[in-house]
């Protein structure tokens, strides 16, 4: 294999990847979308800040990934890690023990954040 072939067949392998993983965005943030339309509004608690807070790039809020304690309508508590998208000027109120507005797919129970998971 001569130079030129094997850079080509890097680039070509670097295309396939980046399109996989724009393919993955899209597809998890359109299923989060239709969730937040579609799923059992619920009010989950902060369990645990497992970071201090994002500042998001032209944005005026911060982005905090925390565990969430979600008690279903029907069905045992469970804990799900979610990205938490607040104001600034809520971000004080991230803390365990604080309240999160989410939706619930019940079958599923996979969990939406409106305002985090559909603006990704």
């Amino acid at each position: 294999m001569s130079v030129m072939t094997g850079i080509i067949v890097g680039w070509i392998v670097v295309g396939i990847a980046s399109g996989l993983i724009i393919w993955l965005l899209v597809r998890s943030t359109r299923r989060a979308r239709v969730l937040i339309k579609t799923g059992v509004p619920l009010e989950a608690t902060i369990v645990k800040v497992l970071n201090e807070g994002t500042v998001v790039s032209g944005s005026p809020g911060v982005m905090f990934r925390v565990i969430i304690e979600v008690t279903p309508p029907a069905g045992a508590p469970f804990n799900a890690e979610k990205d938490l998208y607040v104001s600034l000027a809520d971000a004080g109120s991230v803390r365990p023990g604080g309240k999160v507005k989410i939706v619930m797919d019940p079958k599923t129970n996979r969990v939406a954040i409106p305002g985090t998971d559909d603006r990704l």
